[in-house]
């Protein structure tokens, strides 16, 4: 797994800093046989702004660089945010806006909960796949508007992967990216929160199941 953070959070862009320590470090892998390397291909800085708006300047350059270099890649997508979990670092990652806001301004059930109302805003939960939270690009995207929204996370996950498909298309055909994986919760794992740093949602316990199931999706 390279570093987390290789693509800029604030603008989605690799910077050059960044390019050319990775370089280096990329040459030292190839020397060292090494075939491939995998990446995080985080949501929140793809598609931050808008459903649909998908910014993979930054990832093009970054993919390019790898290849270049004569590595494979494995492409994990992360629909997950990066900070409140062990290992993470300094390096945050925050679910893209537009999720945050329908979440604070609509339904904060859309995350996990537990029993004292602590809410993980790490992962839309399982129980609110199909949830409308938005539209597709070309509609209104006003967060008053989002009673009227068709897309669910469902939705957006899945246009986000096409997107990835397309805009890599040449790349997945050549064997260039051998494998797309796709995270599926917190940390990017099937599984409940448990042992976020910065959540009150932390001990694994024997109740954990019954402690953290208490979102209004989760008790229907």
């Amino acid at each position: 797994m390279l570093p987390l953070d290789l693509i800029n959070p604030d603008s989605g862009r690799f910077l050059d800093e960044t390019k050319e320590k990775l370089s280096i470090q990329l040459e030292k892998l190839r020397s060292a046989n090494v075939c491939s390397v995998m990446i995080d291909v985080w949501w929140g800085i793809v598609e931050n702004e808008a459903p649909g708006k998908y910014n993979w300047g930054g990832y093009k350059s970054l993919i390019e660089l790898i290849i270049k270099s004569g590595l494979k890649i494995h492409a994990v997508m992360s629909f997950h945010s990066c900070g409140e979990n062990p290992g993470d670092g300094d390096f945050t990652v925050n679910l893209p806006q537009w999720v945050c806001d329908y979440a604070q301004r609509v339904d904060e059930n859309i995350f996990y909960c537990d029993s004292k109302g602590t809410r993980c805003k790490e992962y839309i939960s399982l129980f609110a796949d199909e949830t409308h939270i938005g539209t597709p690009l070309g509609f209104h995207h006003e967060i008053r508007m989002f009673h009227d929204a068709t897309m669910t996370p469902l939705d957006a996950y899945e246009n986000f992967m096409r997107s990835f498909a397309n805009t890599f298309r040449e790349y997945i055909l050549s064997g260039s990216i051998l494998e797309i994986i796709v995270g599926l919760g917190p940390c990017g794992e099937l599984r409940y929160p448990s042992y976020s740093t910065l959540s009150l949602i932390h001990i694994s316990e024997p109740t954990r199941l019954r402690r953290i199931s208490y979102a209004v999706f989760c008790l229907k």
